[in-house]
């Protein structure tokens, strides 16, 4: 049959064994392994801490340098659309005289009634097409 429990017998409580006595070293020993499992367990839970600041600081660099990447590429976008507009394009490998370089007239931007992909719209178009039904029985049904 199984044992369960210690391989040695516990001392009662109200007697203390001699220092010279094995089972009292090997209390001994056990209670210092269990000092410093908790200092292991003390350490290591310091240590998720610290990972866990090095962590937060480290999401807080990337976010700040996303930003700034954001910025410097509008900024760029923005000198580059204004070059452009004076007639200085940095694309080009050959430099022109600017009198070269022809000048775009400047076009009102307008939307296109349908789409490229076919779709029609939202609400408004219905809306736009019921009208239009509405208007020709109108015209119709009047003579």
């Amino acid at each position: 049959m199984k044992k369960t429990g210690p391989d040695t017998p516990s001392a009662p409580d109200n007697e203390e064994l001699p220092i010279g006595d094995p089972s009292a070293e090997s209390v001994e020993r056990t209670r210092l392994q269990a000092d410093v499992s908790a200092q292991r367990v003390r350490l290591a839970k310091d240590e998720l801490r610290r990972a866990r600041k090095r962590l937060k600081e480290a999401k807080r660099d990337a976010r700040r340098a996303r930003r700034e990447a954001s910025q410097a590429r509008k900024a760029w976008k923005r000198s580059r659309r204004r070059d452009r507009r004076k007639g200085r394009d940095t694309s080009l490998t050959v430099v022109q005289s600017p009198k070269a370089v022809p000048q775009r007239a400047k076009v009102a931007k307008r939307r296109d009634k349908a789409p490229k992909d076919g779709n029609r719209g939202g609400k408004s178009a219905a809306r736009s097409m019921r009208r239009k039904r509405k208007r020709a029985r109108g015209n119709t049904s009047g003579a």
